[in-house]
């Protein structure tokens, strides 16, 4: 697993007893708080597992520790940024510098940059001086001298310029250097150049074997030590337990100073500062634990497995053990513990002359005492065996000096000040908040108060308010510290009255009497109606699970435990149990064989607990796990055949292509076709798309993609062609109707030449009787005038020369007159012309001009295209003013009228019931068309042709005959802006009238 370490770079030896990979190019970064930054954003994108970082500037470094916490990255905040840590809810290890400058009473600050985290160290100088009420400025950028010199100066010479701005604060007795490279740069150039104008006291903070040299001779008074190798060790120590088993420490802060340095306790402090964990890996050292082994036989005549508390403890010591080398011998008794035998175990662990430390679990405080008592009884005979002149070679030793490793080596640490040797260090597991205090006795474990408290937040967020709590018969006191938490939690809350009295509330059961758990979880129902259950281990849970099976505990009432055992695990997972705490029992062991270690040296600690529980399960199984309740675990820290740990055997990775993207799955789900994982215990599928051809489990994909495609193509393609030829062809039908109907409006081919009709041109003009297809419209100055409006089909046609003279006095049915046939029109406005050699006739219906529109050009070519034997043909219209005229097909016969009016004709039914047939064929024909109707359907229309056939004539050209109407051009075309035709033939434009 990787980890970045950003910062303070202790060189640490430390990699090689965790196995952890640093990235080395996040370390070393001078405090430059934007270079932090971006290795911070650089490690979140990397990603790593986990970060170890100082924090000089929260306001540069808030956003990217979030960006990595929002990235589920543990980090823990080592070497300086005690309060940012607390801000950001991180832990820290470190030591408090605002405290560390209250040390000592001395001011003057040198501060070598302006990092708010240094800053606080001359704060708390700033702050001891006040309250010692010496007269100092509260302002602390007066106390602050910042080292903002060039890159060409040197240390003397600044020290020069620095020794006058010393001198010239009069006020100022003592020095306190900020950081170990301003102090080794500066402080002996500063003193000579300030050449004892007055007694000055030096003070640094940190510590280490050059700060010592300079407190021998007399340069440096005072250092405050903050473990720095500590502090990243502990960091990186931690991490890898949280990165392994999911178990972190339950607080905040791991406090590793501050300590005053004296030239008294030099030796000492030290020692201290230089402890690594190399020296504890070179050769074999040895340590007891005493702990539990529980066996409890119930009435239903099971033997439960050994308490996994005990077990996961055991495993947790052990691993550490195996890291640091040691031997560990381990001592078990069974319940109930008896003093006598505790007190056996504790003597043999002690006479063991390997034995160099001792670890009791969840023991009395009586016997922790007994032990201490045990180990300070040895000191004297332990010192007076040790070579007190190896002893001194070993305080000067260095590196420099190979030959005297071995010697050291099996030296006991020594206690300078004392001059003797150190105690053998104690490791309590398990917090009952009344241990003895000593310098060699600290304790890992659970705060039980401080549970007890959040125990009773949680069940109140739950909505309950009246719990009872369980504890062992024999009233361990972690358990009993617990329910008191509990119980001052919820007096507080809701008054002392809330619950009944805390021997009532507190339930005292032996694990496995399930008929005494029955009788006395009854009786505190007569008097109590509680509606929650906690339970402070795991045998209890196991009690009132039996109750709630057999009804003796209602299933509504809420149950808690504080215990992960593998069948409370199950239980949560089945909804059984509302909430866990586990008691972190693996990282109990761990940390206390580390604790041992720290010990060893540590013989002035500024932290005498770790607290590391209870901490919530909020859920078993992580996402891209499976729940296996079909698994029979005894434990849950098991061993892989290689030797390694498996945290939570009751989860399973999901298998490759498969995800699980909620906790506690019970099962794992297939990854969508087109979608893949590439390991197991994934909670999400990648796209196939995104991830390309390239992987394999995406291959049937993409086959089947291409399959898909090419059955659409083949489907598709030829439904396309298909769609776009239809859609071609109907804009062709529709881009062709457009085309006949603008040449359909433009066709002038129906205008005829009044005077070429009726033969009134000159024979120098035209010829009579010549009209043929090339002659139907001429290019006189009259048509090649006209031009249509804009909308297609509008125009103006005037009179042109004068009317023509002579009547025409006879029918429609007399054809005669000169061999040319044409015959003038008489005082109706009736007349027989001659077109295209044929005979046609002519009718004049009115003489005024004609705004020739759209409406009226698709009227007359209507009528024009109309076509049917029954029907009287137009043949054309003369649109010349005055004679605006109809040309139609000429009937011989004349008029129906004008046959039956005649006499000399008599026709019989035969010939009669012809003539309505024919009409009848019209009219059935005109009402199909788009003329629809006739409107004036009278024999006067009707026409007999030569082959005494009936034509219905007269039909259709209502608009045109509407525009010779009086008025029609004022209200209908007034204003219309289209083309007329003059009199003479030239164009004119219409002008509103």
């Amino acid at each position: 697993m990787r980890s970045a370490l950003t910062g303070y770079d202790p060189k640490l030896d430390a990699r090689s007893a965790v196995p952890l990979t640093l990235s080395d190019d996040m370390a070393g970064l001078e405090y430059d708080p934007h270079r932090m930054s971006a290795a911070i954003y650089s490690a979140v994108q990397y990603p790593v597992d986990a970060l170890v970082v100082s924090i000089p500037d929260i306001d540069v470094l808030r956003e990217p520790i979030l960006a990595a916490r929002k990235k589920n990255i543990p980090v823990i905040a080592v070497y300086t940024g005690l309060q940012a840590a607390k801000d950001l809810d991180i832990l820290a290890i470190m030591s408090d510098d605002h405290e560390a400058g209250r040390v000592k009473d001395f001011v003057c600050i040198n501060g070598a940059t302006r990092i708010p985290a240094l800053l606080e160290r001359c704060n708390g100088v700033l702050s001891a001086f006040l309250a010692a009420d010496t007269g100092a400025s509260s302002n602390l950028t007066e106390h602050i001298i910042y080292l903002e010199k060039s890159r060409n100066s040197t240390g003397p010479a600044y020290a020069q310029t620095l020794a006058e701005n010393v001198r010239d604060r009069r006020s100022v007795t003592g020095i306190v250097y900020l950081t170990v490279p301003t102090f080794m740069e500066l402080n002996l150039a500063l003193l000579t150049s300030l050449n004892n104008t007055r007694p000055f006291k030096v003070a640094s903070f940190d510590f280490n074997r050059d700060m010592m040299k300079c407190m021998d001779k007399g340069n440096l008074h005072y250092s405050v030590s903050g473990l720095i190798y500590m502090q990243t060790f502990m960091a990186l120590l931690l991490l890898y337990i949280q990165l392994n088993v999911g178990e972190k420490v339950n607080q905040n802060q791991i406090m590793t100073g501050p300590k005053l340095v004296t030239p008294a306790n030099a030796k000492d402090m030290l020692a201290q500062e230089e402890w690594s964990l190399n020296g504890f890996l070179d050769y074999a050292k040895a340590f007891s634990m005493i702990t539990g082994r529980q066996v409890v036989k119930t009435e239903l005549n099971w033997l439960s497995p050994i308490n996994e508390h005990w077990d996961a403890l055991s495993t947790g010591a052990r691993d550490a053990a195996k890291v640091l080398n040691w031997n560990m011998t381990e001592y078990r008794y069974d319940q109930p513990i008896r003093q006598d035998l505790v007190e056996y175990s504790i003597n043999l662990a002690l006479n063991d002359t390997n034995t160099q430390g001792l670890l009791m679990s969840n023991a009395h405080n009586s016997y922790i005492q007994y032990a201490l008592n045990q180990t300070l009884k040895q000191v004297p005979a332990r010192t007076a065996l040790v070579n007190k002149t190896v002893q001194r070679l070993c305080d000067d030793w260095s590196f420099g000096k190979p030959s005297l490793a071995n010697d050291c080596e099996v030296q006991p640490p020594w206690n300078h000040t004392l001059d003797q040797v150190l105690p053998y260090p104690i490791v309590g597991i398990g917090s009952t908040f009344l241990w003895p205090s000593h310098q060699s006795l600290s304790w890992v474990g659970e705060n039980g108060y401080e549970a007890g408290k959040e125990y009773a937040d949680a069940i109140l967020a739950s909505g309950h308010s009246q719990p009872i709590c369980v504890v062992q018969n024999d009233e361990p006191e972690q358990q009993m510290l617990m329910c008191r938490g509990l119980y001052d939690r919820m007096t507080t809350l809701y008054g002392a009255t809330s619950l009944p009295p805390f021997d009532t509330y507190c339930v005292r059961l032996a694990p496995g009497d399930l008929s005494g758990a029955s009788r006395k979880v009854t009786d505190v129902g007569a008097g109590y109606r509680y509606d929650s259950v906690h339970t402070t281990s795991t045998m209890l849970f196991e009690n009132i699970k039996y109750l709630v099976s057999k009804g003796d505990v209602s299933e509504k009432v809420l149950v808690t435990t504080t215990g992960r055992s593998s069948t409370a695990l199950a239980d949560y997972v089945a909804g059984k149990v509302g909430k866990i705490w586990s008691q972190q029992s693996y990282l109990n062991g761990f940390m206390s064989v580390f604790e041992l270690a720290f010990s060893t040296v540590l013989q002035d600690k500024t932290w005498d607990f770790i607290a590391t529980g209870p901490s919530q399960v909020d859920y078993v199984c992580d996402k891209g796990q499976v729940f296996n309740k079909d698994r029979n675990r005894t434990s849950l820290y098991c061993r892989t055949p290689l030797g390694f740990h498996v945290g939570n055997p009751y989860c399973q990775p999901c298998p490759v292509n498969f995800y699980s993207d909620k906790y506690n799955s019970l099962n794992c789900t297939a990854c969508p076709f087109g979608t893949f994982t590439n390991q197991s215990g994934s909670s999400i599928c990648q796209s196939c798309e995104e991830a390309g051809q390239k992987v394999v489990a995406c291959q049937d994909y993409f086959l089947n993609k291409e399959k898909a495609s090419n059955i659409t193509l083949a489907i598709f393609l030829p439904l396309g062609l298909l769609l776009f030829a239809a859609v071609v062809a109907t804009l062709m039908i529709y881009a062709l109707r457009n085309r006949r109907k603008r040449s359909r409006l433009a066709d002038d081919s129906w205008m005829l030449d009044y005077k070429k009709i009726m033969g009134l041109y000159h024979d120098s003009d035209s010829g009579l009787g010549s009209q043929d297809s090339g002659s139907m419209i001429e290019r006189s100055n009259m048509h090649s005038s006209y031009k249509p409006d804009g909308d297609g089909g509008g125009g103006v046609v005037r009179r042109a020369s004068g009317r023509p003279t002579g009547m025409f006095q006879r029918s429609h049915s007399t054809f005669v007159g000169g061999n040319s046939g044409i015959q003038p029109m008489d005082d109706t406005g009736k007349a027989i012309g001659v077109y295209r050699n044929l005979p046609v006739f002519v009718r004049r219906i009115g003489g005024s001009r004609v705004h020739l529109t759209r409406k009226l050009r698709i009227e007359i070519m209507d009528v024009m295209e109309l076509r049917h034997p029954k029907l009287v043909e137009l043949v054309g219209v003369c649109l010349q003013p005055p004679d605006v005229c109809v040309v139609t097909e000429h009937c011989s016969k004349g008029t129906l009228t004008e046959v039956l009016a005649n006499q000399d004709l008599n026709f019989n039914w035969l010939f009669k019931l012809s003539f309505m047939s024919d009409i009848s064929r019209a009219m059935e024909f005109l009402h199909q068309s788009k003329i629809q109707f006739h409107g004036d359907l009278r024999s006067a229309n009707c026409l007999i042709t030569s082959r005494w056939e009936v034509k219905v004539g007269g039909y259709g050209l209502k608009e045109l005959t509407a525009t010779q109407q009086p008025g029609y051009g004022r209200m209908a075309h007034t204003g219309t802006g289209s083309t007329e035709l003059s009199r003479n033939g030239s164009v004119q434009r219409n002008s509103l009238r």
